[in-house]
């Protein structure tokens, strides 16, 4: 579901540095930071560039959420984070075979998916789903985290 208000504090506290420590991201300064960015999404969405969604449990708490960019082109780069209190419980998976089929279901074919190779889980997921690497690379990101982003095709 597109952000409501209730779950921007939800957001804000579960997109943490245990969540973000193989990510690109960096968890957000403080909530107008949080607000800043949905606000920039809800952009690139209205442009058709990218959008992201927030998954929900049954009990409508927080998990994290989904994103598709690069809309534009014929190969989405799939982006998912699972909050800490609910990693290794199948959410992730659930959260990302919906978003494929929302996204197969609009004629997309190809995907890509890049995860930090440190990440076993993500990795998982993206083997699970057919992924294969088609490059990796190393970066620095801005605060000094090194990561070996490994880019996923997957069909």
């Amino acid at each position: 579901m597109p952000l409501q208000a209730r779950y921007l504090s939800d957001y804000f506290r579960a997109f943490d540095r245990n969540v973000t420590r193989h990510q690109m991201a960096e968890p957000f300064a403080h909530i107008g930071q949080a607000a800043d960015y949905f606000h920039a999404c809800w952009l690139r969405e209205q442009a058709r560039l990218s959008f992201i969604r927030l998954a929900v449990t049954p009990e409508d708490e927080l998990l994290g959420s989904v994103e598709a960019h690069n809309l534009w082109g014929d190969t989405p780069k799939l982006g998912l984070w699972i909050s800490a209190a609910h990693q290794g419980k199948g959410y992730g998976a659930e959260a990302l075979c919906t978003l494929l089929d929302f996204l197969r279901g609009q004629g997309y074919v190809r995907f890509a998916y890049e995860t930090d190779c440190a990440n076993l889980p993500s990795v998982r997921l993206a083997q699970r789903l057919g992924g294969t690497v088609v490059r990796r690379e190393e970066v620095r990101t801005e605060s000094g985290k090194r990561l070996q982003l490994d880019l996923y095709e997957i069909d």
